[in-house]
């Protein structure tokens, strides 16, 4: 039975046109150069703002029309989580634009850091306040895009395709197979991540200081990857990538098997391309030299592997032979690129963590400064000068430790409120009523959200547009997925 010919006409095209839009932006944000500058975060925010505005449309007719698309969240559950994330989301987006009206005092710096004007502001006590107006607005408009796209891609996720349609309710409810669209969309994102660590591998080899062979950057070849300027950014990418591609690998397999039997060819099923794939992301990774997301890959391969091990049900020789391909290519990697990640994971206490150590103790001056409310979205760059121990020292416009940052920028009431949304998240999947899938598959989901979360402890990854937002997209379809065992 198929309800597509009782669709409003303009109900589909907003759907059709928001799965258009969100993977068009999946693809561009990586490869506009990290969404680092202020056009290509221009050009995301147009898309997180179209992709609200088609949720509004459909949302609109639903409320209008009283159609109800068929989705994934038809079946039991509690709807709180769901209620609760989106509240949060809500109490989120107020904080950063009430602290952005509420400004405490405005920084200028005439000639260089150490010519600093400070006009102080009438501020409301007790409400969050900014000592930057514009930046913390400017923080306030990308975050709104990012969450027009989070609630837009977990409304796309949800609906069903035609042939889902199709499909009677139970079979539907007892797959415990990824639907076509979550496929699409973890498809896109490996097949980029495995494109860019290939490309980020051959500007390597031939010692190009150019992105993508063509621009310019004020950074070595060595600190390049890719379309990225700062290696480390680029490895959160491919670390975010690879679990997913092996939990789209696990789950494809999975139903390769129970339709085919094991009678069939072991070489049948698309899945089979997925570990070559995951296994070029990881090659990437040990290549571009960085030693914070090298540590990741050598935490997670682990995790992932017990993850099958333990809930996927996979043979002893399936499971060594995921485990051979990880190492195989880890070993590629280090081939290429071995020496030079030596030389810097010796040099990690010689150089300060390329000056971490020295950030982080100006820091935790900033934070104390700065409770509970925090100094704004987004002005730790202009602040940092001030609380430098020598005007020698570097002017750095990024903490290098994300909960560090969030705690001086956020408050410690911020930060609670980030905390409690990303908690929310997996409770959407726990309780919640969604797209049925194994145990594993979820896990290994996870997984790769987590190895972003250990990474921004010694970086700046929440800091980068590209990653923010692949980071709440991967976090919507979680929100999306109920564990119906494997």
């Amino acid at each position: 039975m198929s309800s597509q010919p009782s669709t409003p006409r303009l109900y589909r095209f907003a759907d059709e046109a928001s799965g258009l839009v969100l993977g068009c932006a999946v693809v561009f944000t990586p490869w506009a150069f990290g969404t680092t500058q202020d056009w290509s975060m221009g050009v995301m925010n147009v898309l997180g703002w179209v992709l609200g505005l088609l949720l509004l449309v459909k949302r609109g007719i639903r409320w209008q029309s009283g159609f109800e698309p068929p989705r994934w969240n038809d079946g039991p559950g509690r709807r709180w989580p769901v209620r609760l994330l989106a509240g949060l989301t809500l109490l989120l987006l107020g904080y950063v634009l009430v602290s952005a009206l509420n400004p405490r005092g405005r920084i200028e710096f005439t000639g260089g850091a150490d010519d600093i004007h400070i006009e102080p502001l009438e501020a409301i006590e007790g409400l969050p306040q900014t000592w930057d107006r514009q930046t913390t607005l400017s923080a306030f408009w990308n975050y709104l895009a990012m969450a027009m796209a989070f609630w837009s891609a977990r409304d796309w996720v949800l609906g069903l395709s035609r042939k889902e349609r199709r499909m009677p309710d139970l079979e539907r409810r007892t797959t415990g197979s990824p639907p076509q669209r979550l496929r699409v969309l973890a498809w896109i994102l490996v097949v980029s991540a495995a494109t860019l660590s290939l490309v980020g591998t051959l500007q390597r080899l031939d010692g190009t200081p150019k992105l993508l062979f063509l621009f310019e950057t004020r950074r070595g070849p060595d600190a390049t990857f890719g379309p990225y300027p700062y290696r480390g950014n680029a490895v959160d990418y491919l670390n975010l990538a690879w679990p997913i591609g092996l939990a789209l690998w696990w789950a494809l397999r999975r139903r390769w098997l129970r339709v085919s039997g094991h009678a069939s060819r072991p070489g049948d099923g698309v899945h089979v391309l997925l570990l070559p794939l995951v296994g070029v992301i990881a090659f990437g990774i040990i290549v571009s030299a960085s030693r914070g997301g090298f540590l990741t890959l050598l935490a997670l391969m682990p995790v992932c592997a017990t993850i099958l091990w333990g809930t996927g049900r996979l043979g002893l020789s399936t499971l060594m032979g995921v485990c051979l391909a990880l190492l195989v290519a880890a070993g590629v990697g280090w081939g290429l690129g071995g020496e030079v990640l030596i030389q810097r994971l010796k040099s990690a206490q010689t150089d300060e963590l390329s000056n971490r150590l020295t950030i982080y103790r100006n820091g935790e001056r900033m934070v104390s400064e700065f409770a509970p409310f925090g100094s704004g979205a987004g002005t730790f760059e202009k602040l940092y000068p001030m609380y430098r121990e020598s005007p020698t020292e570097a002017w750095e416009a990024y903490a290098h430790n994300d909960y560090l940052e969030t705690r001086i920028t956020f408050g410690w009431v911020g930060s609670v409120l980030i905390l409690l949304t990303l908690v929310t998240v997996p409770l959407c999947s726990r309780w919640g009523s969604g797209i049925p899938v194994g145990r594993t598959f979820v896990l290994l989901w996870m997984a790769a959200l987590g190895g972003m979360l250990l990474h921004a402890r010694f970086d700046m990854t929440f800091q980068v547009y590209s990653l923010h937002f692949l980071f709440l997209i991967a976090c919507a379809v979680l929100s999306c997925l109920s564990t119906v065992g494997d």
